[in-house]
């Protein structure tokens, strides 16, 4: 009886999974091809305006916030985003501005930037067109993209270069199409590849479709972009230093 059960959660799932792809899916058969933006200067109009660069200090304005309170505060500004074009590619993003500024990994949307389309799922099951891919950093795996629709919650930016390991961190993601999954861990260490390039690892649990989501520190601001897992290890994950963010946005324009 128990196994019945089982299976038919499952079949539930996989069934709602297959209904919000073809979603996605048929949104970006209709969405137009993206014009790419440099980022060595310039700004944005008024429709880009509005991001907040804020310092680490509590979102509560008391002490440390458990998982389950970043989640309930920070999940609706935390978006499913998929990619039509040159392949397709799901993943992860979050929401930087009201207006509709969109961070993730510029691996999630570089199918899009050959022809096609990005849309993204909001937390209120929304789906909403990207306009436009705003700026790429294909050498640091990341990407600005301004979402079809104002009004939206966004989150608050930390300073990755105050992270200390042994911190708490928390992510939310959209792994394996499970939508809106929160896991929680800590800053396990600070590393740089061979090019000089920043990373944070953490053992909070990411997996495929966590790529571009945020990871929160104790105060509910963002810190680091998910970008990779080492399958050859055991909870080895990484995430890029959210000022490496904070600077493509201050390249825009953006302070």
């Amino acid at each position: 009886m128990i196994g019945r059960q089982r299976r038919r959660i499952v079949l539930v799932v996989l069934l709602a999974l297959m209904v919000t792809t073809a979603m996605l899916v048929v949104l970006f058969l209709n969405a137009p091809a993206h014009r790419r933006i440099g980022g060595g200067g310039g700004g944005f109009g008024p429709e880009l305006s509005g991001v907040v660069l804020a310092p680490a200090a509590p979102l509560s304005g008391g002490g440390p916030l458990d998982a389950a309170q970043i989640f309930e505060m920070q999940a609706p500004a935390v978006v499913l985003l998929a990619a039509v074009g040159d392949g397709t590619a799901i993943g992860s993003g979050f929401i930087v501005s009201p207006s509709g500024l969109v961070v993730t990994n510029y691996h999630v949307v570089a199918p899009a930037t050959r022809g096609g389309g990005v849309a993204a799922r909001l937390k209120d099951g929304r789906v909403v067109r990207v306009q436009r891919v705003v700026a790429v950093d294909a050498r640091r795996d990341l990407a600005v993209l301004a979402l079809a629709a104002d009004g939206l919650p966004s989150v608050r930016l930390g300073d990755s270069d105050a992270v200390r390991p042994g911190e708490k961190v928390v992510v939310i993601g959209h792994p394996q199409f499970l939508d809106y999954t929160v896991s929680e861990g800590i800053v396990s260490g600070l590393r740089s590849d061979n090019t000089g390039y920043r990373y944070i690892q953490i053992t909070a649990a990411i997996s495929s479709g966590s790529s571009g989501g945020p990871v929160f520190d104790a105060t509910g601001r963002v810190i680091a972009v998910t970008v990779m897992t080492l399958r050859t290890g055991q909870n080895l994950n990484f995430a890029i230093p959210v000022n490496d963010v904070r600077a493509i946005l201050g390249r825009l324009g953006l302070r």
